[in-house]
């Protein structure tokens, strides 16, 4: 929905700066009309600079979740410190290709291979991957707060080493990330968390709607009273799972969900989040709608056979 809104401003900014350019004398029109195409790719840098640090905030609330179920699962104090082991090698790992990345982006805009509009959308990716290990490895902190001294020694897991990982998340994100591309990631976090619930819950009970969402490719809009709407989308495997989860919506999408952030932060917590989705779409917190002429009758006769089987 904002996305949309940009991308339409974007287009008559730049029709509008044509125009003007068109009433030039023979030799400015010639300037002008160079204009235009800077400002278009400026615009569109800054666009797509957008689009990828919301689909890594996605991303890294994807991974945190994962890593919170991981230790979930862990059931003794050895097999935690493995989880946080594995977690924190695997991000100190990536902060060395993302600097490596850094240093080749930094060169290019060096030698002029790449223009600065173009440096900083692509360096602003790097900065959502500094934030998003920066809050990783402060959830790895937390985790290893709750072992022993002698088993954080024996897997490399102190406070101190922990710590130099953040530390450099948190500079590659000072150095990389304008202000301009800074985004509150709160709500992503909530949808990956609501995604993660889900998938660890849903199983193969049957049900008209259960076993109609399987295969849809859905645009997920959650709503928001002070802010622009936050927009997620995924597909559902053949399993129930939601699956490809990442930010803004999918051209191919076969079905629209809008709800709104409190239901999301309630699945994303329930002790069974798949009945707690299905809840909420009976109780119409999630509303569904199918996309496309066909898609949308398709649903509507759903929703009538879900009610007849209510009445009996």
């Amino acid at each position: 929905m904002i996305r949309r809104a940009v991308v339409v401003a974007v287009i008559l900014f730049v029709v509008s700066v044509s125009i003007v350019g068109g009433f030039g004398t023979a030799t400015s029109g010639v300037d002008q009309q160079s204009r235009p195409a800077d400002n278009e790719t400026a615009a569109g840098e800054r666009l797509a600079g957008t689009i990828a640090v919301e689909d890594t905030a996605v991303s890294g609330a994807v991974e945190r979740a994962r890593f919170r179920r991981a230790l979930r699962t862990a059931d003794t104090e050895t097999a935690r410190a493995e989880v946080i082991a594995t977690y924190l090698n695997r991000s100190r790992d990536h902060l060395d290709r993302l600097e490596t990345r850094e240093d080749a982006l930094d060169e290019s805009l060096k030698n002029g291979s790449m223009t600065a509009g173009e440096h900083e959308a692509r360096t602003a990716r790097l900065g959502a991957h500094g934030d998003a290990l920066g809050e990783l490895t402060a959830a790895l902190a937390t985790a290893s707060e709750n072992l022993s001294a002698e088993r954080r020694e024996e897997y490399g897991i102190e406070p101190v080493t922990i710590r130099q990982v953040r530390d450099r998340a948190d500079a590659l994100a000072e150095r990389t990330l304008e202000e301009r591309y800074r985004t509150d990631t709160a709500v992503f976090g909530d949808i990956a968390r609501m995604t993660d619930a889900y998938n660890a819950h849903v199983d193969g009970d049957s049900g008209i709607l259960r076993n109609r969402i399987q295969g849809e490719r859905v645009n997920l809009h959650v709503e928001s009273s002070n802010g622009p709407d936050a927009v997620v989308s995924f597909r559902i495997d053949s399993d129930g799972r939601f699956t490809e989860v990442r930010a803004g919506p999918r051209g191919d999408a076969t079905l629209q969900a809008v709800t709104d952030g409190r239901t999301v932060q309630r699945i994303g917590t329930a002790g069974d989040a798949a009945d707690a989705f299905y809840r909420a779409v009976d109780e119409n917190e999630i509303r569904l709608e199918g996309v496309g002429i066909v898609g949308g009758l398709e649903w509507r006769l759903i929703e009538l056979a879900d009610s007849l089987r209510g009445r009996t």
